[in-house]
């Protein structure tokens, strides 16, 4: 199993001083919201991984979970959201390319309790992006994944 020393190492309690990447583990692991800019880069002895990022929701009257919700961006239409994931993975394909990227996560599949940054609303009605759109910038970044190997 590969080991992961500190996930998003800059994530901290409130009460505990970030330390910073403790150097362990087989890969170097950072949360970056929105990102992807300023993902982590290999050293000799680890992988790169961004275990986190993206985070930019919208809004879907009647399909939230009822309290304040939010996200770390967001963008007014399901079109203007596709068009900023595509952005987004655009950049995460350079850093692939030309930083030695070798995971990237984004956050997240579905709505949740209080965050409205799904690629589906909390209750799974509604997709928030252009799922054609989305599916061939994952296969345009799979495959040039695949053409470094």
């Amino acid at each position: 199993r590969l080991v992961n020393g500190n996930s998003g190492f800059n994530n901290k309690p409130s009460y505990q001083k970030a330390y910073g990447d403790p150097g362990n583990g087989d890969f170097v692991d950072t949360h970056i919201y929105v990102g992807p800019k300023g993902a982590s880069e290999p050293d000799s002895k680890r992988a790169a991984s961004l275990g986190e990022f993206g985070g930019v929701g919208l809004f879907v009257r009647g399909h939230m979970w009822p309290v304040e919700n939010n996200a770390y961006a967001y963008e007014p239409t399901i079109e203007a959201l596709t068009d900023r994931y595509i952005f987004l993975m655009d950049n995460v394909e350079q850093l692939l390319r030309y930083k030695g990227l070798s995971v990237a996560i984004y956050t997240q599949t579905t709505d949740v309790e209080h965050e409205v940054n799904g690629l589906l609303t909390y209750d799974r009605k509604i997709q928030k992006m252009v799922l054609e759109r989305i599916k061939a910038v994952n296969q345009a970044v799979i495959k040039a994944g695949n053409e470094l190997n």
